[in-house]
């Protein structure tokens, strides 16, 4: 089999503003690979298990990344279909996986599932999150102040983005305090012993504002947007959720000494949430880097390679 024959690609529905073809032909390009990623479009549950099962027979197939809304079905088909596959930690304790790989060198388990969305959310976090960068964004009121960084982290939702966000926290270990803010309150994971785990219903959110007073927070949004969501009610409810959630924390944070704020949006596009925190010398970030470091740990899995090039944002932000 030549490399020219070997192909990757992404499965999913809706795929076709995919920005993942883009990111993977560089780095494909850029390290003499002449593979193939391509979009592999299906309707629905039934055509998407077939197109799996259908790619894992060909001997060109390297591997795939998955997504909406198959991460979680992904499983049920491989064990359906009497496939044996090695399954990560992280992907046990999601319930779901973005990535499937060849491993060349494993005579057990020839298939493979990763959740590379974990690593996709640290990186985020970690560059979001430099002290020196958060420092030049604060008001120069606070430029004599010791400013702290975020200790509480508040994240809106309790969905399957939100359990992924909860391990991506736990690879750094900064934070004491995690607060889920939702519609629908109910008991999340620990990540890490000794980080208080509270959640919230959005009705009070007043309420859990008045007790971060004089702290520094990072409010990660799990919440479907408008290209992510054919329901306009839950858009429109979305959207204000976090924004004036947002508005509130900023609102109160900016009153104190030593406080600061920090946003992740996952919405791969500005909208009204991000467009706040730029008039507001907010730092913030959109999903377009958790997207391009999910990526670039994908591309490592299936090639052995571990791309250094930035195709869609740089990550020194």
């Amino acid at each position: 089999m030549s490399s020219a024959e070997i192909k990757t690609g992404l499965v999913g529905t809706n795929i076709s503003h995919s920005l993942s073809p883009q990111m993977h032909q560089q780095w494909l390009k850029e390290h003499n690979l002449p593979w193939h990623y391509e979009l592999f479009q299906v309707a629905d549950d039934e055509e998407g298990k077939s197109k799996v099962l259908e790619l894992m027979s060909d001997p060109c197939f390297r591997g795939c990344n998955i997504t909406l809304p198959f991460k979680e079905r992904v499983l049920t088909w491989l064990s359906e279909s009497g496939i044996q596959v090695e399954v990560s930690p992280r992907v046990r304790f999601l319930g779901s996986a973005n990535t499937l790989y060849k491993q060349e060198d494993s005579s057990i388990f020839p298939w493979a599932l990763e959740n590379t969305d974990v690593h996709g959310i640290s990186a985020t976090i970690s560059n979001l999150l430099k002290s020196d960068k958060i420092f030049n964004t604060i008001s120069s009121s606070k430029k004599e102040a010791l400013v702290k960084l975020p200790k509480t982290c508040v994240i809106l939702g309790n969905g399957g983005a939100a359990r992924a966000v909860t391990l991506g926290l736990g690879t750094n270990p900064k934070f004491s305090r995690v607060c889920y803010l939702c519609r629908q309150s109910k008991p999340m994971p620990c990540f890490e012993k000794g980080v208080k785990v509270e959640s919230w219903h959005f009705t009070h959110a007043h309420s859990l504002l008045e007790t971060l007073q004089d702290n520094s927070i990072l409010v990660i949004n799990t919440l479907p947007h408008p290209s992510h969501s054919g329901t306009k009610t839950a858009i429109e409810s979305s959207e204000d959720h976090a924004l004036l959630f947002v508005s509130s924390a900023h609102s109160m944070i900016s009153k104190t000494t030593s406080g600061s704020i920090c946003y992740f949006d996952m919405s791969y596009f500005d909208n009204p949430t991000s467009e706040y925190c730029k008039q507001l010398n907010i730092r913030f970030v959109l999903g377009k880097l958790m997207l391009q470091e999910q990526g670039r740990k994908s591309f490592e899995l299936w090639s052995g390679i571990d791309p250094k090039s930035d195709p869609l944002i740089a990550r020194d932000l």
